[in-house]
């Protein structure tokens, strides 16, 4: 290995790993500030929810308001469709008020069972959340064909059916945000910590080991030596050097007689694979992060294999018994 590379690699810049803690840290700043943000926001909502029973009397239109209406009887389903997991319902208050309702089959189910089977009253009154939403063309003519569940002695329209219902539902099941729009939120809070993981998980801990080194002047003219006398190395792209007596990322060395324990996972997003990473446990029983690749690279797996041949007494792969050996092993 030449010189040049050898003090590059032993007097790394620290500005742009600085740097890149500072990004990592931002990034996770930002995308963890956003997912919180919108929940808070959802959180407000149901702190300040509106009286449904209220809004319908005065003719509210808007959609996503947050609202609670108390329901006194057993509520009469519009129309039935046993593929669907909730139904628009008609519900009345204990002023014998109607409004149309969503539910959830749980939630239904739990009513028909605190419901008594001749008057339909509830033994409690049931206080229902949700968020309103417009009354369409397809839920007006679903109340048109079935009103005289709940009207018999009215003749609905299109032309009456607001003065008796008003203008909006209630949903107990689907907020303003979609639940695909929900995932997505979902989604960017995994990203931040993600970066916040990757900062202060892999590269603080790297730049603390490194100065550690660095500042072990023995080492450091060790390292350099063994470096110096490294002739092939199938690695280098990984920027991984394998050594007489070091496995070396980046300037973070491990002598191979103090490893104990080395297996490789899989890194994951949800389900998504995203990487896969080298794990090494050492005599004083701590873990280290090797090296990271991606999902469909499967060098990780020849660094196992030229990891034993440097120790045959490093425990490879993750399974029970060598789970068992390292939390059994004294130094």
């Amino acid at each position: 290995m030449e010189k040049r590379e050898i003090d590059k690699m032993l007097k790394p810049k620290m500005t742009i790993v600085y740097i890149l803690i500072f990004i990592y840290i931002g990034i996770a700043a930002l995308c963890i500030g956003f997912a919180f943000s919108k929940a808070y926001k959802q959180y407000e909502q149901r702190i300040d929810s509106l009286n449904f029973a209220e809004l319908v009397s005065n003719g509210r239109e808007e959609e996503g308001l947050y609202a609670s209406l108390n329901i006194a009887y057993l509520p009469k389903i519009l129309a039935a469709n046993s593929k669907k997991d909730s139904y628009l319902y008609y519900a009345i208050d204990e002023e014998d008020n109607v409004y149309i309702v969503r539910l959830s089959n749980k939630t239904f189910d739990y009513l028909k069972s605190i419901a008594d089977e001749e008057t339909r009253k509830l033994s409690s009154i049931y206080h229902l959340n949700g968020f309103t939403h417009k009354i369409d063309p397809q839920t007006e003519s679903l109340v048109l064909r079935n009103y005289d569940k709940v009207f018999p002695n009215i003749k609905l329209t299109s032309e009456n059916l607001y003065e008796h219902l008003g203008k909006i539902y209630l949903d107990e099941n689907i907020s303003p945000e979609s639940r695909r729009t929900v995932d997505l939120y979902k989604a960017i809070a995994m990203v931040g910590v993600f970066f916040l993981v990757a900062a202060f998980g892999f590269i603080v801990p790297a730049v603390i080991r490194s100065k550690k080194v660095l500042k072990n002047p023995e080492l450091v003219e060790v390292l350099r030596s063994e470096l110096g006398n490294l002739t092939d190395n199938k690695y280098q792209k990984y920027r991984l050097y394998l050594t007489e007596n070091y496995i070396i990322s980046g300037i973070d060395p491990l002598k191979y007689e103090d490893i104990v324990w080395a297996y490789t996972i899989t890194l994951k997003n949800y389900t998504i694979k995203t990487g896969k990473s080298l794990l090494a446990y050492t005599k004083d029983k701590k873990k280290h992060v090797v090296i990271s690749v991606g999902p469909k690279d499967n060098v990780l797996d020849d660094i196992l294999i030229d990891l034993q041949e440097k120790n045959p007494n490093i425990k490879i792969g993750y399974n029970k018994e060598n789970k068992k050996f390292f939390e059994n092993y004294q130094k």
